[in-house]
């Protein structure tokens, strides 16, 4: 009779065990909380294309480079619509947010 619950004893306390050991694991899988990384600004403000391009483009490419582009490609009606293209393919941003930029960049990239 002892041994039956001493047993059952045993098995109690294993189940406690794991079930602490999960809920802890569970409370600190989840870490620190983070802080969420600042949107990139809306494509309605002003000087949205600028910031924009800064956000998304500028990491690779200069203002600079990126007019040299639209001019090499037959000035800004034909060269936004391939520059708009690279920007789908590279899948950066929203279209409003391509579109800011190209605006921005059509506009001189002042």
């Amino acid at each position: 009779m002892r041994h039956e619950v001493v047993t059952r004893a045993a098995w109690l306390h294993i189940a406690l065990l794991v079930s602490a050991v999960f809920v802890f694991a569970l409370a600190v899988g989840r870490g620190p909380a983070r802080p969420e990384p600042a949107p990139p600004p809306a494509a309605a403000e002003p000087d949205a294309g600028r910031e924009l391009f800064g956000v998304r483009c500028a990491g690779c490419h200069d203002a600079e480079w990126a007019g040299a582009v639209l001019e090499r490609w037959g000035g800004a009606p034909r060269a936004v619509e391939r520059m708009g293209a690279f920007l789908e393919e590279h899948g950066w941003g929203t279209p409003a947010e391509q579109r800011a930029i190209l605006d921005w960049l059509a506009a001189g990239a002042g």
